[in-house]
């Protein structure tokens, strides 16, 4: 008697879990976006540059304890004092749920605080054209993690990234990882 019982509850567990990580469901709604002028706590820097100045911090999702850990984007202006266009787009329900023009003078950050683990797109806009970067829901674990994009002198971005690696239990439906990633800067022109 009670084993059906039990076979409907990991079923429903199961489907709940498949939810969670294909994006339907409660997931599929876009989280809340709030700005600070603060900066981020906890957030690696993933430039040798780490005094540059954070005049604004964007936080997606709100933070929860327990759960994975927050993804980091920086975009760091080290070129001239500029605007940049930026967006985030809310992969499983293709909405934008940041669009902003930010006002960076030199050595100056912006950062994006991913606190809800989903996939999104990031779009920066420079002088030398427009350049997207991905953050995949599988950056969401227990390690530490942030993206970074650097505006060089004439509007070229540099792309890195930087992790910690401990060995994180997998995530419903997802590979097991343990790695260590530190990119180099790619230059995207």
């Amino acid at each position: 008697m009670r084993r059906p019982l039990a076979v409907a509850l990991l079923a429903v567990a199961l489907a709940t879990a498949g939810a969670a990580t294909a994006g339907v469901g409660p997931f599929a709604e876009p989280p809340d976006v709030r700005i600070t002028d603060e900066p981020p706590d906890g957030v690696l820097w993933p430039f040798l540059n780490d005094s540059a100045r954070t005049d604004e911090t964007i936080h997606v999702g709100a933070s929860a304890s327990g759960g994975s850990e927050a993804v980091g984007f920086v975009v760091e202006n080290d070129g001239p004092d500029t605007s940049v266009p930026l967006t985030v787009v809310h992969r499983p329900t293709n909405e934008t749920i940041v669009d902003r023009t930010i006002s960076m003078p030199t050595d100056t950050a912006a950062v994006i605080v991913f606190h809800r683990p989903a996939a999104y797109r990031v779009t920066v806009d420079t002088a030398q054209g427009t350049a997207v970067y991905p953050v995949e829901r599988s950056a969401f674990d227990c390690n530490d993690r942030s993206l970074g994009v650097r505006i060089e002198e004439g509007g070229q971005t540099a792309f890195t990234s930087i992790s910690t690696s401990m060995a994180c239990p997998s995530l419903p439906g997802e590979p097991f990882e343990d790695t260590l990633t530190v990119g180099p800067a790619q230059v995207f022109e």
